[in-house]
């Protein structure tokens, strides 16, 4: 049976953490999967170390780091979609429905699902969870 298997990345940090992320998602990946990534573009507009000082700039810098990130999932075997977090917000703020339907999957996260998380999920089984994880 295949799974959706989805998590978030970002361009800070990107190096051995990520790589142990990856390599985590890799230990419950089974063939079939498919790994949803939204990388979460949006925050490197106004992260002034990376040196790029215009928007264009910006972009051109995202789509080289989700690409080489795309390489190295292809490298492993995993069969993953990339997705930016800026493209996400823009198309959930365009439909009000699906709007709404965010706000209700929010409400509906409990502390108690929260602190539950970890126990119930195999990624965190391998290492310590943080808020941040869950």
């Amino acid at each position: 049976m295949s799974n959706l298997i989805y998590t978030n990345m970002h361009a800070f940090g990107l190096h051995y953490p990520l790589i142990d992320f990856i390599f985590n998602i890799k230990s419950f990946y089974q063939q079939g999967d498919i790994l949803v990534v939204c990388f979460w573009d949006l925050e490197i507009y106004n992260f002034e170390d990376v040196k790029y000082t215009n928007h264009l700039e910006n972009n051109i810098a995202v789509r080289e780091i989700t690409s080489e990130i795309s390489k190295f999932l292809t490298s492993l075997g995993l069969e993953h979609k990339i997705i930016f977090l800026s493209d996400a917000i823009r198309r959930i703020n365009l439909d009000e429905k699906i709007f709404r339907l965010l706000l209700t999957c929010y409400s509906n996260i409990t502390l108690t699902d929260l602190e539950e998380t970890p126990t119930k999920n195999e990624y965190f089984k391998r290492r310590p969870a943080t808020l941040t994880y869950v």
